[in-house]
């Protein structure tokens, strides 16, 4: 990436810093000194005397007084995929949602933040990078649904990807890394926030887990985790538990104490039946 910005006025002297990210190539380069020229003469306009002195960095190289402008260095998208970029497989996102009662996926073309919805899962494809995007109105079925969707996406890559070339992820709203935002245009970090503490937004969202990346592989192997009795007859459950059907994270002993029959015969039964059976345990 490049990107030009003007730091201000220095006694007389305009500066305007030209910044070159490792993996510009030389097309880039000449576009963000074309448009520096064309800000520097925008800038000028009325305020002769004045001289602009443009200042060209190399990622790496910055100056402290570089960083002062911006507000001061943070963490930002970097890495050796990156400086090594070659837009073969551009980024690609999708929406997975089951709001019309179906699940569905749908991709988004010259996205941005705001393509970001926050009642469904999006797929962020970046190549040798796969991203699971929970916004925190997701529903479990639906969050079940896009992980295995994730899965079969890329077992089924026509260029021949597999899950040993691909690392993937899960990615709670909020929590975006850097790798991940830097390929969404002028992201910004506090657009979720709403003036709240990063403990609030936590607590709020994700009833206190503050893991917001993780293994897509671990997060599925959530829905299929057994808990006690004790555990699901809770308001509040697990992630990964489906609350409509708290009665199938029960282990097979469990079940069959709790509801006289193995899980088999009670799936064989009408649904009516099967409510009543789960109001008689007091698991609803």
């Amino acid at each position: 990436a490049v990107v030009s910005t003007q730091s201000g006025y220095y006694g007389r002297e305009y500066k305007t810093y030209i910044w070159y990210g490792k993996g510009c190539d030389a097309e880039e380069k000449f576009t963000a000194k074309m448009l520096s020229e064309k800000l520097d003469r925008q800038s000028l306009i009325g305020a002769s005397p004045l001289s602009v002195n443009t200042i060209e960095i190399e990622e790496g190289n910055e100056p402290d007084e570089f960083w002062e402008v911006l507000g001061g260095k943070a963490e930002y998208a970097s890495g050796a995929e990156l400086e090594n970029f070659v837009n073969e497989r551009p980024p690609r996102l999708f929406q997975l949602s089951n709001a019309s009662g179906t699940f569905s996926v749908e991709e988004i073309y010259n996205f941005n933040q705001d393509d970001l919805i926050e009642d469904d899962v999006m797929l962020l494809d970046i190549g040798n990078t796969l991203y699971v995007w929970v916004g925190k109105g997701a529903n479990e079925i639906e969050k079940k649904q896009s992980l295995i969707a994730a899965k079969e996406f890329i077992k089924n890559d026509p260029s021949g990807r597999s899950e040993a070339d691909v690392d993937m992820f899960v990615v709670k709203m909020g929590f975006e890394p850097p790798k991940f935002t830097g390929h969404f245009q002028a992201w910004d970090p506090r657009k979720w926030a709403g003036g709240k503490t990063y403990e609030e937004i936590v607590a709020e969202h994700f009833g206190g887990d503050a893991n917001g990346v993780s293994s897509l592989n671990d997060e599925l192997a959530k829905y299929s985790k057994k808990y006690p009795f004790e555990i699901l007859c809770k308001k509040i459950v697990p992630e990964g538990v489906d609350v409509v059907n708290k009665e199938r994270y029960l282990d097979d002993d469990d079940f069959l104490e709790l509801f006289g029959m193995t899980l088999a015969d009670y799936e064989a039964l009408p649904r009516w039946k099967q409510l009543r059976a789960k109001k008689m345990v007091k698991l609803f």
